[in-house]
C-alpha cells in the first residue's frame, strides 16, 4: 500500500517531533527540515506529496520558500500547506487563508486548532487538491 510522502518544514524541534509522530500514526511516510532553506534541495531529492510548512522560520520565511518552490519548474506542483503558530502571520492582510492560496498553497493550517487532527486533514487535503 502507498504511504504518501510528507516534508515537514519547522524550525521547532518539538513541534516537528509532535507532527512526525501524529503523521506517522495516520499513515505516512515522513521526512523533516529545521531550515526553510534546505527545502527546495530536500523537496527535489525527494519530491513528496505535500509540504507541511511554517510560516515563521528564521533566515528565509516560510512564504519566501513556497515563491522560491512555486518559481522552481521540476517543483512547482508539489503541494504545499501552511502550518502556523501566529494569528496573523501576514500583518495587514485580511484574509489569511485567501493569501495563503495566492501564494500557491493548498491549505492554511493553525497548529493551535489543526494539529491534533493534522493526519486526517491531510488526507482531506491530498485527496482534495
Amino acid at each position: 500500500m502507498y504511504k504518501p510522502l510528507i516534508l515537514v518544514v519547522d524550525d521547532e524541534a518539538d513541534i516537528l517531533e509532535i507532527i512526525t509522530d501524529k503523521l506517522e500514526k495516520a499513515g505516512f511516510r515522513v521526512e523533516i527540515t529545521n531550515e526553510a532553506e534546505h527545502m527546495l534541495e530536500k523537496a527535489m531529492a525527494l519530491k513528496p506529496d505535500l509540504i507541511l510548512l511554517d510560516i515563521n522560520m528564521p533566515r528565509i520565511s516560510g512564504t519566501e520558500a513556497i515563491i522560491d518552490l512555486k518559481s522552481h519548474p521540476e517543483l512547482k506542483k508539489i503541494k504545499v500547506a501552511f502550518l502556523t503558530s501566529l494569528s496573523a502571520p501576514w500583518p495587514g492582510t485580511i484574509n489569511e487563508e485567501n493569501l495563503a492560496h495566492e501564494l500557491g498553497a493548498v491549505a492554511y493550517l493553525r497548529k493551535d486548532k489543526d494539529l491534533e487532527n493534522l493526519g486526517s486533514k491531510l488526507i482531506d487535503i491530498l485527496k482534495n487538491s
